[in-house]
């Protein structure tokens, strides 16, 4: 059984650590780089996927990491 739980920001990093506590698991949490996200992604959308993983518990954050140029 894995130890970690790699998860993108949802509310979902919010809860877990809590469910989990004293598992020995643990949560880490993939910030999303802005540009990942489409031009009509809205401000709310984005407000909202980086206050999740601010507020998130007990969490280990990973950072964003470019994606690799096709070809």
């Amino acid at each position: 059984m894995g130890r970690t739980i790699v998860s993108f920001p949802s509310t979902v990093v919010d809860t877990l650590p809590y469910a989990l506590a004293g598992t020995g698991v643990t949560v880490a949490v993939c910030d999303v780089e802005p540009a990942w996200l489409t031009a009509d992604a809205s401000p709310r959308a984005r407000g909202f996927l980086a206050r999740v993983t601010d507020t998130a518990r007990d969490v280990r954050r990973l950072p964003a990491q470019a994606a690799p140029a096709a070809g």
